[in-house]
């Protein structure tokens, strides 16, 4: 599978992604100065971690191509715009990416809209998170595009992630509470948010793949398993409920997580 990550940067140097087969390209406005990366770090381990490492991937064999497009604003945080969002899905397309993870989320964008809805034309699957600004927040995009599969968070308890926005366009659940993951300068630690449920969503479909027959998301709708979550059907809150891997995939011994004292990271 060829997989696309629309994030920040990433530690390449740590551990985890030793021999994978990743590729990445800086995206950022001219002139920005780079900003933080646990944050691809993390989403980056969760999917093509080492097997054998101590934060294992779910997809580890696949092929990364990674656009990273987001820069440091006035207080330090990651910040990013519409050119670069742009620039990314130019990027990916031509990389012939066929799925694309996007563990982010802001304001409506009408150019971001047109140029999603056309690559979903072309065979592109969308993944994005439903954001993290509470219960009453009104929705965030991408994942509330039509054409967008749109990921919320839940606990091991399968519990909702009490700062998970909420809306009718939501469509599934996934892990996302206390997720064990890479932490730049070769460590591990726990993140917690609806960008971190995302990767789960994707190596779903990407086991799916080949069986969807238009490589749609009303294909992987049709196709897909999930067990209800909250009110009976279709909700706010969790979409059609917690996304069930196909029954071919089975946990390593590594995938296993285990305790460490290192301070979760919202």
């Amino acid at each position: 599978m060829r997989i696309g990550v629309i994030d920040t940067s990433f530690d390449s140097t740590h551990p985890t992604f030793h021999a994978r087969s990743i590729e990445i390209q800086s995206l950022k406005a001219a002139g920005k100065i780079n900003g933080p990366d646990w944050h691809g770090t993390g989403i980056l381990a969760i999917l093509a971690g080492d097997s054998g490492s101590d934060t294992p991937g779910l997809l580890p064999e696949a092929k990364y191509f990674v656009a990273d497009i987001f820069y440091a604003d006035a207080d330090g945080q990651p910040a990013t715009d519409t050119a670069s969002l742009l620039d990314a899905l130019n990027w990916l397309e031509k990389k012939k990416v066929s799925i694309v993870n996007l563990s982010l989320a802001g304001p409506p964008d009408d150019f971001l809209k047109e140029a999603i809805d056309g690559l979903s034309k072309k065979n592109m699957i969308f993944v994005a998170a439903a954001g993290n600004d509470g219960p009453a927040a009104p929705p965030s995009y991408p994942a509330a595009y039509e054409q967008v599969i749109a990921v919320t968070a839940v606990s091991y308890d399968l519990k909702g992630y009490r700062h998970a926005s909420r809306g009718d366009h939501i469509d599934f659940a996934a892990p996302g509470v206390d997720i064990w993951t890479a932490v730049p300068g070769g460590s591990a630690g726990y993140h917690s948010g609806t960008s971190f449920a995302v990767p789960y969503v994707t190596a779903i479909i990407a086991s799916m793949f080949n069986q969807l027959p238009k490589k749609t998301k009303l294909d992987f709708l049709k196709l897909s398993n999930s067990v209800d979550l909250g009110p009976a059907g279709r909700d706010p809150i969790y979409g059609r409920g917690l996304l069930l891997a196909p029954a071919s995939c089975r946990a390593s011994p590594q995938m296993i997580s285990v305790k460490a004292p290192v301070a979760q990271m919202d």
